[in-house]
């Protein structure tokens, strides 16, 4: 492996997985009375199907993200890449949002955020790496569910 394509990498999965470290300090201790004792839909998954496909999405936005910083030496990714980096935050943001400060509305809007900037972040990839556009959709189609699912939790618990 070329030493480019190492540092993509490891910096890539260096920033997605603080993102997801971020995310489990506040999804643990919290997950009982903001998502176990709530009121939830009917459709919403078992508490246990959130860990898996996390994985499986951060696996994939690995990929992507390390597909698109490869690219940086032919084209210029700064956008797609920025993108994909501020997406990260807002990522850890909502679980900071609605796990540690219990606020599903505030989530809400901020999920919504997030969800564009994964679209965009889709956008500006596809012009990049198209399998990276398409390793992002996924993620895509999970934020989407669970903007709904945030957005039912928080009309059925007022």
């Amino acid at each position: 492996m070329k030493k480019s394509n190492l540092i993509a990498l490891l910096v890539v999965s260096a920033a997605v997985g603080a993102t997801a470290l971020f995310g489990g300090l506040f999804t643990g201790p919290n997950v009982a009375p903001m998502f176990q004792d709530v009121r939830k839909p009917a459709w919403a998954p078992p508490g246990w199907l959130f860990g898996p496909v996390w994985t499986l999405l951060y696996i994939l936005m690995i990929v992507a993200g390390r597909q698109v910083w490869v690219a940086m030496s032919s084209q210029n990714v700064r956008t797609p890449l920025t993108l994909f980096f501020v997406q990260l935050v807002f990522n850890g943001l909502w679980t900071l949002i609605y796990f540690e400060l219990r606020m599903p509305w505030l989530a809400f809007f901020e999920i919504m955020v997030l969800l564009g900037l994964i679209l965009a972040c889709i956008r500006t990839f596809w012009s990049v790496s198209r399998a990276a556009s398409l390793c992002m959709a996924p993620y895509a189609l999970w934020v989407g569910f669970a903007a709904a699912l945030n957005f039912s939790i928080a009309i059925m618990n007022p």
